[in-house]
């Protein structure tokens, strides 16, 4: 089987587009807990940085 067959009978199938939403979801989400990750880091580190200086 070609690619073009392969990905012709992809996209004609309706569980190919279904793939594709549910990859778009997930990335969507992956990017939105890396920015809130990134967002919250100095703020955790600096709690964490508490918490060990007072049992230190």
């Amino acid at each position: 089987m070609s690619k073009k067959t392969v990905l012709r009978q992809f996209w004609i199938d309706q569980n190919g587009g279904e793939s594709v939403e549910w990859a778009l979801l997930i990335s969507l989400l992956i990017v939105g807990l890396f920015l809130l990750l990134t967002a919250i880091n100095p703020r955790v580190q600096g709690l964490l940085n508490n918490i060990i200086a007072e049992f230190s």
